[in-house]
This record gives structure tokens, sequence and C-alpha cells, in this order.
């Protein structure tokens, strides 16, 4: 895998994403040492193949919207081919990925909806709960509660790992590391769709 160009999460601070991700175990001893840039420390956990670790770390890593449409592409690799039986997840990725295309507080609020309907639950709930969770808690006449910082990079993590779980998905190491492709194309400034042919098998 290619660290370079990061420019995304090249700014973040690793100590704060590792702590608010709750990584612990052999994934925290890796940085330690006082390696702690964003992408030395994500190399070292791929390195040793800790790839829910990678995964809680680049949510927390990315920017918000960027972390929520990570979470569309795992979870719309999740739904696969579920056609009829998939349309209230399939609104839920739609409302999230409408809000990246074109943040804006009705877009976002449409969210919590597509999360509602699939009992906020799953890759597709977790996907549109990232969107929602990026702004105010309240109703639109209620004063306002703002989101704890940890809500939406944590459903982009749930909706992450638990893509790498749908009924049509591979080998998990592979969904995984396909995952992991995703996010560190975003992270360069692509969207995570164009990947080399061979990284998909």
């Amino acid at each position: 895998m290619n660290f370079d160009r990061l420019f995304k999460i090249a700014d973040v601070s690793p100590a704060a994403c590792v702590e608010d991700a709750g990584i612990a175990g052999p994934a925290l001893s890796l940085g330690l040492d006082g390696v702690w840039s964003a992408p030395a420390y994500l190399a070292r956990l791929i390195d040793a193949v800790l790839w829910p670790d990678a995964i809680r770390f680049l949510a927390f890593a990315l920017p918000r919207r960027e972390g929520a449409w990570w979470a569309c592409l795992s979870a719309r690799r999740a739904l696969g081919d579920m056609g009829r039986d998939g349309r209230l997840e399939l609104n839920a990725i739609e409302a999230a990925e409408a809000w990246v295309r074109g943040p804006c507080e009705e877009r976002r609020r449409a969210c919590l909806a597509g999360a509602e309907a699939v009992g906020c639950e799953g890759a597709a709930g977790y996907a549109a709960l990232a969107a929602y969770w990026t702004g105010n808690l309240a109703q639109p006449d209620a004063p306002e509660i703002p989101p704890d910082a940890r809500l939406a990079p944590t459903a982009v993590g749930a909706a992450v790992l638990l893509g790498a779980l749908g009924r049509h998905a591979g080998p998990i190491a592979e969904t995984y590391r396909l995952a992991v492709l995703e996010a560190l194309d975003i992270a360069r400034g692509g969207d995570g769709r164009d990947l080399p042919p061979d990284s998909r098998t």
C-alpha cells in the first residue's frame, strides 16, 4: 500500500485519534516509540495486519464529509444486490450521499429519517448517522445541542466494519483491505471508487 500524499490526514494528531477511537492492545503499542505521524502509524497498523484498528483510526482521522462518504461506499458494497429487500437501506445510503455532495441542514436532517427507517443499525444506518451526527441534534426550533465529536467518526467506523460483514462481502480480510484502500484514495483527494482493478481481487 502507498502512504504518500495523504494530505487529508497528514496534519491529524494520531494520539488524539487513537484515544478517541478507543484503540488499545497491540495497536496502541505500535505508536509508543514516538512514530506519531498519521500515515506512519497507519502503515504500522496495516503491516501488523490490524485491519479493524486501521479502520477505526481512519474513521477518526478523515474529515467528517470524507468519512461519511467512505461509510457510504462500504454500506453500498454490503447492500450488494438485495434489490427491493434493501430499499430502506438504499434510501439511508442515498440520504447520506446527498448530504456529502451538497451539505446543508435539510439534507443532514433527512439522514436521521433514513437511519431511523432501518432501526439506526447496520452499515446503511450508521452511514446515515455519520452524516447526521455532524451537526445540531436538537429539533429545529429548540436550543442547539452540538454532537459529541466522537459520534460521527464512530458511526463511520461502525459502517465500514459492519459493511465487511455484508452478505455479499468476500473473505473479511480482503474486504477490510479494500475498505482501507478506498480510505487512502479519499485521503489523497479521490472518491474511493477509482482504484486499480487488481486492488479489488
